[in-house]
């Protein structure tokens, strides 16, 4: 098929046209838009949407349709916010740069569902479209690549992701377009990560092709802050070696000793009546307010009895500490304990529900949408993601959200 090409490009804006130059294009980046059934349109439309600054970064320079049509964001010679990440594979750093989002152009398809299913007309549209720009820029089979090789973290494109074998025939089929032949490398072991971080003094070394901007987005520090802590460096000519600032390293304060606990106030120590003690140190003596301090100092269910009285009494004369009350850790009507909250973030539309703390074999049991919030059991480690998991509490049953999508309440 020979696929439609529409040019509708999004408004310059710096969240997802930052009309930025392209230092070459080293590769081509495949993507899933991660909303089932929707158009090319309405995800061309979320991008625009952007400019407004309420819901992050992101974009791409092409989305294809489910009927195969094509909608170009962006021109071929801009950068594209569509591989930011606080990690890349070494691979990537190696064959792209530090921030491979100056270098790649990328390209989202559309799907039927939440496994990542394209039509037949997406496929074929995506296939026509990578080999198209691979020759324009001089590049082979290759350089293609997914965001999860990139990155090494993130599903996308769930399809190829989750089957490995259909992106090795994608890559294969592109090649022989190419040239009547594939020649692939061998897959990439996308656990290899390296990490972009700062040093125990809160430096960053400059490499080849950084700038503050990936920096923000890899190191999750705002722009104005680099430059607050760089003011005698030029962000427009950084040179590789050069230490960059990134966050303040504050000295940490001297241990305050704990002041000891406050003797009661002196009052009237011979009587054995509360009420009157408590009016001899100018406290409040009603049953209200002394319902107040029995809690306080781990009296419970007081009732104002003698003994309660005198329990009471003698604590406050004493100066005891009083006990904070104890809190009851919510349970569901399954029996598993919740230990909070997280809510949705850094999706585009809503997060994937799994079955088990492992990207490449749990199967989805739903979806949560961006900006909701989920009750949690705790978080794991798991398989195949290096920042861990959320054990959500979902239907009942436990179940895992990817850590990087979950903010702690």
């Amino acid at each position: 098929m020979t696929y439609k090409i529409t040019q509708d490009l999004l408004t310059p804006n710096p969240y997802s046209r930052p009309k930025d130059k392209l230092k070459g294009v080293r590769g081509i980046v495949i993507h899933w838009v991660a909303n089932k059934s929707s158009s090319a349109k309405a995800n061309r439309n979320f991008f625009e949407n952007r400019k407004s600054g309420n819901s992050g970064y992101g974009s791409a320079h092409y989305i294809i349709d489910l009927d195969g049509s094509v909608i170009q964001c962006l021109p071929d010679a801009e950068v594209g916010y569509h591989v930011g990440s606080h990690v890349y594979t070494a691979h990537a750093l190696n064959r792209l740069s530090s921030y491979p989002n100056n270098c790649t152009i990328g390209i989202e398809l559309t799907h039927t569902d939440w496994e990542g299913r394209f039509t037949k007309d997406t496929y074929d549209s995506a296939l026509e479209l990578a080999v198209k720009l691979l020759k324009k820029y001089g590049l082979d089979e290759n350089d293609l690549w997914l965001h999860h090789t990139v990155v090494g973290w993130k599903d996308c494109a769930r399809w190829f992701v989750n089957n490995n074998s259909e992106w090795v025939k994608f890559k294969t089929k592109a090649g022989e377009m190419l040239r009547g032949k594939a020649d692939l490398n061998k897959e990439v072991d996308t656990k290899d990560m390296e990490y972009v971080s700062a040093d125990k003094d809160g430096y960053y070394t400059i490499k080849n092709g950084d700038t503050f901007w990936g920096l923000s987005q890899a190191l999750d520090v705002d722009v104005k802050t680099i430059e607050k802590l760089n003011p005698k460096l030029d962000a427009k000519s950084l040179k590789v070696g050069q230490k960059v600032k990134i966050k303040e390293t504050k000295v940490a304060p001297k241990p305050v000793p704990a002041k000891p606990s406050t003797p009661a106030k002196k009052g009237d120590m011979k009587t054995t009546s509360i009420v009157t003690f408590l009016q001899s140190i100018g406290e409040n003596s009603s049953i209200s307010n002394r319902e107040k301090l029995a809690i306080k100092f781990g009296i419970q269910g007081y009732k104002g009895t003698a003994e309660q009285n005198l329990k009471l009494l003698d604590l406050m004369r004493k100066g005891v500490s009083p006990t904070p009350p104890k809190v009851s850790v919510p349970v569901t009507s399954s029996g598993i304990k919740v230990i909070g909250k997280i809510k949705i973030v850094g999706v585009t539309n809503a997060a994937v529900i799994q079955n088990v703390p492992d990207r490449k074999v749990s199967k989805s049991v739903g979806t949560i949408a961006k900006n909701s919030t989920i009750e949690i059991a705790g978080s794991v480690k798991g398989n195949n993601n290096v920042q861990g998991y959320w054990e959500v509490i979902y239907k009942g049953k436990r179940a895992y959200v990817s850590a990087q999508f979950g903010k702690l309440l």
